[in-house]
């Protein structure tokens, strides 16, 4: 299984809302583009992002920053790292260098709720996305 579809995979085992956007949404509708990183969305209140981040951490990910990732979760620090380093991401990568990164949004690009009514799923290699 490729590291994205692990990636993936460990979201949904975690049950946490989630919405896959930019290059790899391209590609899953069609675009015929090569991207090595994929951008999440999720729905964010503390125990979802608690739950997420595990689930990256469970599915061999870590922290391309040195900040612990499960702070990601306390709206206090991810405020912090949006206002004082402009953090837009944080950055989970494959520590075996495959290349592959996960980047979660720290602060939604825009609206959860409406992001998640406009979405569509798709299943990629048995894997529901």
């Amino acid at each position: 299984m490729s590291p994205f579809l692990a990636a993936i995979s460990a979201l949904n085992r975690s049950g946490v809302r989630y919405v896959v956007v930019d290059g790899f949404a391209a590609v899953m509708h069609g675009v015929n583009r090569v991207t090595a990183d994929i951008e999440i969305v999720l729905e964010l209140d503390p125990d979802q992002s608690h739950r997420a981040i595990e689930a990256l951490l469970a599915a061999g990910l870590s922290s391309r920053l040195p900040v612990d990732p499960l702070l990601f979760a306390d709206v206090t620090t991810s405020e912090k790292w949006i206002r004082e380093n402009r953090m837009l991401v944080l950055t989970m990568i494959d520590p075996a260098g495959r290349g592959v990164s996960v980047d979660v949004f720290v602060q939604s690009p825009v609206d959860f709720e409406g992001l998640v009514n406009r979405s569509s799923s798709a299943t990629v290699q048995g894997v529901p996305v």
